[in-house]
């Protein structure tokens, strides 16, 4: 797939509008996915629109360094949406009530399914749910969180403990309810 879209953005930066068609119906499905993770479905659809648009400018006057499209790609979607949730004004203020200590261990999902994994995330609070995919999922450092959504390294740790602490209790329910219907049969 890389090697084709290596050669599809190559067209695209000729001004081939063929390209660009293929680039998109190629690209949307991982993109959406993406934007999803971030944003609701119709502001993705508009996140993904805008990032197109940037990546055609882009091309127009850069060439991309080769086999790093797809990241870089990636990396304009999860821009777009940081920006559209800028707009949200999410609040990152931590409370006494929220944990700052990491959590015991590592948290264990192999007996889940994705869907569960899914929901359990987008059930976060905002601020916790943001921190957790750009430094779990898309492998920000908390200094490039703090720089991108404009905090501190420290309280995105601390949204990213408080997550991950979160996601545990949801993991501990679960294995519990696993368990009594366990018992039940």
């Amino acid at each position: 797939m890389i090697n084709s879209i290596t050669h599809i953005i190559k067209d695209c930066s000729r001004g081939n509008e063929k390209a660009y068609r293929k680039l998109v119906d190629l690209m949307s499905p991982m993109l959406m996915t993406t934007a999803i993770r971030y944003v609701s479905h119709e502001d993705a659809m508009d996140v993904l629109q805008d990032s197109y648009l940037n990546l055609f400018k882009i091309l127009k006057r850069t060439k991309l360094e080769e086999g790093r499209e797809v990241p870089y790609i990636h990396r304009i979607v999860i821009n777009n949406c940081l920006k559209k949730i800028r707009k949200k004004k999410i609040d990152f203020r931590i409370s006494d009530n929220q944990p700052f200590q990491e959590t015991a261990g590592p948290i264990i999902l192999d007996e889940l399914s994705v869907d569960y994994i899914l929901k359990m995330i987008n059930k976060l609070p905002a601020a916790c749910r943001l921190c957790f995919q750009l430094y779990e999922v898309d492998g920000y450092s908390h200094k490039e969180i703090g720089e991108k959504i404009n905090i501190s390294a420290s309280i995105s740790r601390a949204h990213l403990s408080r997550a991950k602490k979160l996601l545990q209790i949801e993991i501990e329910a679960y294995n519990e309810a696993e368990k009594i219907k366990l018992v039940r049969i």
